[in-house]
This record gives structure tokens, sequence and C-alpha cells, in this order.
């Protein structure tokens, strides 16, 4: 890998107000910069959605219904704009 490779980090949430934040926080304050962040939210019914929307440069989708674990990495690959990624939990 080049030291400037592009990486998407995806992230699948369903109900994680209480962790997402600092989750979130800890990609982003990586030395690391040259990153593509997608979270998929898995209807969620709390304020997982909001608080998400609230971090600048990080892509969104939202599940209509829950899907599960395996198809939100699936949807989030399916999604990234190169072949270098990285999963992390919510949590």
């Amino acid at each position: 890998m080049h030291n400037n490779s592009l990486i998407t980090v995806i992230m699948s949430t369903h109900n994680s107000e209480k962790y997402i934040h600092k989750s979130i926080e800890s990609i982003l304050n990586q030395s690391y910069e040259n990153l593509e962040f997608l979270v998929i939210d898995d209807h969620s019914t709390d304020n997982t959605n909001e608080i998400v929307k609230n971090f600048r440069d990080i892509k969104l989708i939202t599940n209509l219904e829950n899907m599960g674990l395996g198809f939100n990495r699936n949807l989030a690959i399916k999604n990234c704009k190169n072949e270098i990624v990285a999963a992390i939990d919510a949590d």
C-alpha cells in the first residue's frame, strides 16, 4: 500500500447513540488522512442517525428496515470508491 492510498472505513450501526460519537471521532482523529468514511445506519430508532449527520465528510446510508450486519457490510463495500476497506464497529 502506498502512503497516500485511499482507505474506506465502513461502520454498520443500529441504535448506537451512546457510543457512535466516540467511535467516529476515533477514526477521524487518526494520523492517516486519506480516508473515505461510510456509515450504514440499520434503521435506528434512537438518535444515531442525527449524531452521524453532525459530522462532515461522512457518507451516510440509512436502511428503511433492519437488515443486519452482513447485509450492511456488503452494502457498504458496494458503495466504496476503492478496494482497500477497513471495518469498525459502532461501539
